[in-house]
């Protein structure tokens, strides 16, 4: 049985000075069925440029409007579930992981599902 594939929802707005953490250990993780999408809410720092230069394997949405947290995580799910993800998690863009997180929330899952 393969591995559940898992959709990372990354918020960002004006995020340039903190998102490239985010993901250099987000992308850093142990677990393989891992995609990673970014939803920009109208940013004007470059974040968008700067995640397509820097991580080109992650899809980035970009809303066209500050969507606000809640409306940026709601098109991220929506995009997800379109990627047929059997699980998503959403996260703020300064938040940085540990190589075995996204694993242990799997695993967390998994435990819980009956």
């Amino acid at each position: 049985m393969s591995a559940p594939n898992v959709t990372a929802v990354v918020v960002n707005w004006n995020g340039s000075d903190c998102i490239v953490p985010c993901l250099e250990t987000l992308l850093a993780s142990d677990y393989e069925s891992l995609s990673v999408i970014v939803i920009d809410n109208a940013s004007t720092d470059g974040s968008p440029e700067l995640v397509r230069r820097r991580f080109p394997g992650v899809r980035v949405i970009e809303t066209g409007t500050n969507a606000g947290y809640a409306g940026g995580a709601n098109i991220g799910l929506a995009a997800a579930v379109e990627e047929e993800a059997d699980f998503a998690f959403v996260l703020n863009n300064d938040v940085e992981f540990e190589t075995g997180c996204v694993s242990a929330l799997v695993r967390a899952a998994a435990e819980r599902a009956d």
